[in-house]
């Protein structure tokens, strides 16, 4: 179930030009500097912008095509995002902000184990680190069940050593 996107958004000082396909089980890094528009690649394919011009499909599914005026709501997508202010439940704990709607919990237990965040269930996110906060938000969105990741900056807030273990829990 491949990913393309081909899209045009005129952004503040350029205009964004982007066709990128990946496919099923793959990983797609967008890399470069800060205001290249990273973020709102990810976000016009997450449904939470609309480009000026293009489309984008997952699978054969149009979510998003300008031309035809086909808008599919990001709710519909069935995707996980995170995002680079992992935007979590402050009131909640680790383990309730990982089951926030996931169809099952013994994934999200298996994830926050695989992830090392298990130890900090009954914590607060408001009380743990900026790295265990991120661990929360990925471990969220992946318990989900998502057809597509999509993730922006996800491994900013860790530190080198943990950063390495979680490319390696991602393989």
């Amino acid at each position: 179930m491949p990913l393309q996107a081909d899209i045009r958004k005129r952004l503040n000082h350029f205009t964004l030009q982007v066709s990128l396909s990946c496919g099923a089980g793959r990983v797609l890094s967008i890399v470069g500097p800060s205001g290249a528009g990273k973020t709102t690649i990810l976000r016009i394919i997450a449904g939470l912008d609309v480009p000026d011009e293009g489309g984008v499909t997952l699978g054969g599914t149009t979510w998003t095509d300008t031309a035809a005026r086909v808008m599919v709501p990001t709710r519909r997508r069935g995707l996980g995002m995170v995002f680079q202010d992992f935007p979590l439940f402050p009131h909640l704990n680790v383990w309730k902000n990982v089951c926030f709607s996931a169809p099952d919990v013994s994934l999200a237990r298996h994830l926050m184990e695989r992830f090392g965040i298990w130890h900090l269930k009954d914590t607060r996110v408001d009380a743990v680190s900026g790295g265990e906060r991120q661990r929360c938000a990925i471990c969220q969105a992946l318990a989900r069940k998502p057809r597509l990741l999509l993730m922006d900056e996800p491994f900013s807030a860790l530190d080198p050593l943990t950063r390495r273990k979680l490319r390696e829990a991602f393989r």
